[in-house]
């Protein structure tokens, strides 16, 4: 009889620092010298393993490419088209509403007002 292989499992980490992710084959607390556990970015010694990753609920059915975010994320986002603000009835996409131009114009507007420097009121003499 063979035996098979045990199955090499991965822990997906996060920096506890600036939330970067990296897969480890080890446990973090296993590594005895910590700049194998390090974060690649920040080389920050805060990695702990990612329960939502580790669960297996990140799949890709949860992933969306709309054209909402310029990279992929998961599907009912804050901004994501599947959401509240990408539903039918929500005009602040659509940017030919008067209510999104009106938004621009507004915001426009106190752009330029806060870069124009005031007129002043005194005579050169």
């Amino acid at each position: 009889m063979s035996v098979s292989p045990a199955k090499k499992r991965a822990y997906p980490c996060r920096c506890g620092e600036c939330g970067q992710r990296k897969t480890l084959r080890q446990h973090p607390d296993y590594y005895l010298r910590r700049r194998y556990a390090r974060c690649p970015r920040c080389k920050a010694d805060a990695m702990h393993v990612d329960a939502y990753r580790a669960s297996g609920r990140e799949h890709r059915r949860v992933i969306c490419l709309c054209d909402h975010y310029p990279f992929p994320h998961r599907r009912g986002s804050l901004l994501c088209e599947a959401g509240v603000m990408g539903r039918e009835g929500f005009s602040y996409w659509s940017r030919d509403t008067p209510e999104h131009i009106a938004r621009e114009m507004e915001l426009f507007d106190a752009f330029v007002a806060q870069q124009t420097p005031e007129p002043s009121t005194e005579i050169a003499a």
